[in-house]
């Protein structure tokens, strides 16, 4: 296992929020205790660490076709079971790579609700 950095690109504000409801409910799975009358689906480490972008550089192929907008995040195990929760829910979540980074346009930081955090560092 080790440290696997996803994409998910979106369109409008009603994409957006589909893709955090469904990473929220993977979250409440993940932390949800498991006992033996359990029913609950199986997916990774919770997610976390979430930006948004935009895309300089429209791709015409692959999930991220014509997509304006991403969201990133990543978890520490699970992949498989993470990308097949996401799948089953109309997310198509493609691995975050090198090559994808240089079409990015910067990230902001956001919360699990999709507001931007705020440096407050400064």
């Amino acid at each position: 296992m080790g440290w696997q950095s996803w994409i998910v690109g979106f369109d409008n504000e009603n994409q957006k929020i589909h893709i955090l409801t469904i990473i929220k409910q993977h979250n409440e799975i993940y932390n949800t205790p498991v006992n033996e009358n359990s029913n609950l689906e199986e997916v990774g480490e919770e997610l976390i660490n979430f930006t948004e972008t935009t895309l300089k550089t429209i791709y015409k192929a692959t999930p991220l076709k014509d997509k304006t907008r991403a969201i990133l995040f990543g978890n520490s195990g699970g992949r498989a079971d993470t990308c097949q929760f996401l799948m089953r829910n109309k997310i198509i979540p493609v691995e975050y790579t090198t090559a994808i980074g240089k079409r990015l346009n910067g990230q902001l930081p956001i919360d699990i609700e999709g507001h931007i955090i705020e440096d407050t560092t400064q």
